[in-house]
């Protein structure tokens, strides 16, 4: 199934495409797990929007895990929680991208980023 055809991804076959996946997920796929927008359309056919928590990673960044928690157990409606140890997990260093794998991805992301920014009424985040 081709999400991604003319510059364009065509979220009509989203749900074609989760059959074909292992698990009925695209998190296999690096290109699709970008894909936020789309795949937060298949949780708000369910809940409303105000049911659902979306943290940036920017935020969670510029204030800290102990704030983001809070966001999130606020959200819920459950105690405090202190988190212990707020250091990084699972990090990695890489190599650096090559200049034309870098802006071919940005391409491809630029209109999902739109769309998902536009949708959550997010200011866009450039660089």
């Amino acid at each position: 199934v081709g999400l991604y055809k003319g510059g364009e991804w065509d979220y009509s076959k989203y749900g074609d495409y989760l059959k074909t996946r292992p698990m009925g997920t695209g998190s296999h796929s690096l290109l699709v797990r970008g894909c936020y927008w789309m795949q937060l359309q298949a949780w708000l056919v369910n809940f409303k929007r105000e049911d659902i928590l979306i943290e940036r990673m920017e935020d969670m960044k510029r204030d800290g895990i102990q704030k983001t928690v809070s966001r999130a157990y606020e959200f819920l409606g459950l105690p405090e929680f202190k988190v212990v140890d707020e250091g990084s997990k699972n990090s990695r260093s890489y190599d650096g991208m090559e200049e034309a794998t870098r802006e071919r991805l940005e391409q491809v992301f630029e209109a999902e980023d739109r769309k998902l920014f536009g949708g959550l009424g997010w200011e866009m985040v450039e660089g």
